[in-house]
């Protein structure tokens, strides 16, 4: 029998190449084998926060292995984002990713040190989320009060995060009114200010600012989106306040390094789908104001592509464009 001469180049690729083929068959379908990490850009007590810890809890009960919160904040969220992209792609490194990082910054940021859809793989959608328009009772204790009188004194107002700035900038467009803005390096201390009177309003998501409405020491005044939230029925919307067009809504996502395996990202949209079915974890974000909206991986890719074009838009109208930084 006539022995086939295999080069020995080849001979040498031929055991990389099968232990590739056997880790890609056996090692991926016993993921996860250790911890998994959700890295959160922005601080602790975020919105984005709320919503990873309330995800993980669930992960680590079903994916039986501790999935952890790491808060890396820093940068309107650039810090933490970036971290991501330079992580191995295998699985144990997540992130939310929000309208601010992967909607709002690509089109307020220059040289941005990552691609919002090429740099990751997009995993699944976790909530919806409108935005409240707060108020310090001292500017106003109405809606038309209050831009009345913003109208004629100048206020300012706080951000701590960059769909924070296009939402309150898109308002005031809309408004007519023209406010100091006066950043924050998240939405909580923004908020406790806003409360203080350190400075007049700010748009935040309900967990940001949700126990300093309810306790008197902000004003809600309005929600963005469509409908009301569940955590403030009373609240109206924009829209039924006569500003027709204004329903931006925000977003928040899990998503890991570009290249991440297929198999990887398809369990983990399936356990993610799972635990957005479960009534305790929709009823903890319902109760903070966030829509559960569970899809597939290649929905999320499309949401991240159409929302930053959305955003794009967003800043223009808003003339953001032009300072940006």
């Amino acid at each position: 029998m006539k022995l086939i001469n295999i080069p020995s180049t080849l001979r040498l690729a031929l055991p990389s190449a099968l232990a590739a083929f056997l880790y890609g068959t056996t090692a991926f379908a016993a993921y996860p084998e250790k911890p998994i990490q959700i890295v959160v850009p922005y601080a602790a007590g975020s919105g984005s926060d709320f919503i990873a810890r309330t995800l993980a809890d669930e992960l680590s009960k079903s994916m039986g292995k501790p999935v952890m919160v790491i808060n890396k904040p820093g940068a309107d969220g650039r810090i933490g984002t970036e971290f991501v992209v330079n992580s191995a792609p295998d699985g144990y490194t997540l992130m939310v990713a929000t309208a601010a990082s992967h909607s709002a910054n690509p089109n307020l940021i220059k040289n941005l040190p990552y691609d919002p859809v090429k740099d990751f793989s997009h995993i699944a959608l976790l909530t919806s989320d409108p935005m409240i328009l707060a108020v310090n009772p001292k500017a106003g204790t109405s809606l038309s009060e209050f831009v009345a009188r913003a109208r004629t004194k100048e206020l300012s107002f706080g951000y701590g995060s960059t769909t924070s700035l296009v939402a309150t900038s898109t308002f005031n467009q809309l408004a007519q009114i023209t406010a100091l803005p006066v950043p924050y390096k998240s939405q909580p201390p923004a908020a406790m200010d806003a409360a203080s009177g350190q400075v007049d309003y700010l748009f935040a998501d309900g967990t940001s600012v949700g126990a300093l409405i309810k306790s008197g020491r902000l004003l809600g005044f309005a929600v963005t989106g469509q409908q009301r939230s569940a955590m403030f029925p009373d609240i109206p919307t924009f829209a039924e306040q006569g500003f027709k067009t204004f329903t931006l809504q925000g977003w928040v996502g899990l998503a890991a390094p570009a290249g991440t395996p297929e198999s990887i990202v398809s369990k983990l949209n399936a356990e993610v789908r799972k635990a957005l079915t479960n009534p305790e974890v929709v009823a903890k974000y319902r109760t903070n104001g966030k829509t559960v909206q569970p899809n597939t991986a290649a929905e999320q890719t499309s949401l991240v592509q159409h929302q930053l074009s959305a955003w794009a838009s967003r800043v223009s109208a808003a003339g953001l464009d032009e300072a940006k930084h």
